[in-house]
């Protein structure tokens, strides 16, 4: 869903993929890490959904955190609120 939606190209700041998962039926997420310009680390949250059959970037949904449990956390809210416990 995630390469359906954003296709091969890697985010610049956040280019080191950690995992892919699922948030619920419809919506998956890429968690990434890379270096940020003004921290040494940033953890990016990439989310995609499939609607109407299509997969669909969800840049409104889609951030980036200085720490990995921050991203980790927003990832377990986004579950409770669009899917998946």
């Amino acid at each position: 869903m995630i390469k359906k939606a954003y296709g091969a190209s890697k985010n610049m700041m956040t280019n080191s993929v950690i995992s892919y998962g699922k948030i619920g039926k419809n919506m998956a997420y890429e968690l990434s890490w890379g270096r940020g310009i003004f921290s040494p680390d940033l953890y990016g949250v990439t989310i995609a959904s499939v609607r109407g059959g299509a997969a669909k970037r969800e840049d409104g949904l889609s951030t980036c955190f200085n720490k990995k449990k921050d991203a980790m956390d927003y990832i377990k809210e986004l579950k409770r609120k669009y899917g998946w416990k």
